[in-house]
């Protein structure tokens, strides 16, 4: 059996050359999917489930506004011709409330909203400091969310692909819009 060998991180690929940087990052750092994935797989009563993990601090807050900065600036450094553009996160839950799609109590669904409207709320921010530029997929999906009639993304357990992520619709139209905003 073949050993799998650690990726190196995606800013070594960046370089003099570069020309275009994408970055989406954020949530992990604040147990975004962690805690919906976990959440919705205790409430729907499935065996196995990962440890409901602790709500982000206001330091892990901090310092996920702090990393962003900092891969803007490395970015920058590294590639300085290239145009950097942040995109947010993508829309799964509601603007309030739950369905049954997402296996999660309102209470539940009210916490991970938050939080993605948090890390959505910190890379707009990053983005305008840095004069990156902003895809707000987080607009791009918000009628599609994972209880809405034409889902984009995946509630739990998902049909296909992985839980509490966007599937195929909600990244083609992010594309669409990150093409749009690079020919402006």
């Amino acid at each position: 059996m073949q050993q799998l060998q650690p990726l190196p991180p995606q800013l070594d690929a960046v370089d003099s050359g570069t020309r275009l940087v994408t970055v989406t990052i954020g949530g992990n750092d604040v147990r975004l999917t962690g805690s919906e994935g976990a959440q919705a797989c205790h409430s729907s009563g499935a065996a196995n489930c990962a440890p409901l993990p602790a709500p982000p601090t206001a330091q892990e807050w901090a310092d996920l506004e702090t990393h962003l900065g900092q891969i803007a600036s490395e970015v920058r450094r590294r590639a300085p011709s290239a145009r950097l553009v942040f995109v947010d996160y993508t829309t799964v839950l509601p603007p309030e409330g739950t369905c049954p799609a997402l296996s999660l109590t309102t209470d539940q669904a009210a916490s991970d909203r938050e939080i993605n409207r948090r890390v959505v709320e910190i890379t707009a921010k990053v983005a305008k400091a840095s004069g990156s530029g902003l895809v707000t997929a987080s607009t791009i999906t918000a009628a599609h969310n994972a209880c809405a009639p034409e889902p984009w993304a995946n509630g739990y357990p998902p049909a296909k692909g992985a839980a509490f992520h966007p599937r195929l619709e909600a990244h083609t139209a992010i594309a669409a819009a990150l093409d749009r905003a690079l020919w402006k």
